[in-house]
């Protein structure tokens, strides 16, 4: 681990309250992100209705964090402000971390924006042949069930390192 992301580890423990240690944090990173996000709101409708008014912006801080520390973040601003404006995304992504670390153990996941659109990247450096296996594995075992909820705001692909 990196000393960045040792300090952000150890922000977001100070924040969350929680004793946790490390490996038990890392797990929990997707399900802290979707709180996060969807404690935030009273109901479970205002949980989709679409975008984070100013007094939410803590909490969208923190959910960067969280976001850090899951993904390489290539463009912070344009992906803070494009969930800010999308938050029914949160838990699509969060849920999308450990299907990606399944189908691609050893990579690196990217987090960009492109033409309206948010997008994961796997970095691997695997075969294309294989990476595309595994990216049919990923699809058929998990994300065609889900990328429905995306409202084709989301698109995970592979990227060859």
């Amino acid at each position: 681990m990196t000393e960045f992301a040792a300090t952000r580890y150890q922000d977001i423990i100070s924040n969350s309250g929680t004793n946790l240690g490390f490996i038990d944090t890392i797990i929990s990173l997707p399900e802290t992100l979707t709180k996060a996000l969807l404690g935030s709101r009273s109901n479970a409708e205002d949980n989709f209705s679409g975008n984070l008014d100013q007094t939410e912006s803590k909490d969208l801080n923190y959910i960067m964090s969280i976001l850090n520390i899951m993904y390489m973040i290539r463009d912070g601003v344009r992906v803070r402000e494009f969930l800010r404006d999308n938050t029914y995304l949160a838990p699509i992504i969060s849920e999308a971390y450990p299907e990606l670390q399944k189908h691609f153990p050893h990579s690196t996941f990217f987090m960009d924006i492109d033409q309206g659109t948010l997008v994961i990247s796997v970095g691997t450096t695997l075969s294309p042949e294989v990476a595309n296996e595994n990216l049919n594995r990923f699809d058929e075992e998990w994300w065609l069930d889900v990328c429905v909820n995306s409202h084709a705001k989301l698109c995970i692909t592979v990227e060859f390192q």
